[in-house]
């Protein structure tokens, strides 16, 4: 599986999903972990927030949580797609 991530400046979620899903094309990846930056949500803290994008869209929509859990969504992602 290749998977890739993506730091958006963007104003809202919809934006983030043009941006993602267009990367993630781009970059012919399974999966795009994408994450917005800017006011409030910047690098270096210790949680993190985004969605977790497939070709056909949203495949997790992770609320601000540790890096671990958005790591856990991005892995239930890719261990569900290797099983079917």
């Amino acid at each position: 599986l290749l998977v890739g991530f993506a730091a958006e400046t963007v104003t809202d979620e919809a934006q983030l999903i043009e941006y993602g899903l267009g990367k993630l094309t781009k970059k012919g990846a399974d999966f795009l972990v994408a994450n917005p930056v800017g006011k409030d949500q910047t690098f270096g803290e210790d949680s993190n927030s985004g969605l977790v994008l497939g070709p056909e869209g949203i495949v997790d929509r992770v609320e601000k949580t540790s890096k671990a859990g958005l790591a856990n969504a991005l892995f239930a992602a890719c261990r569900e797609k290797l099983s079917s």
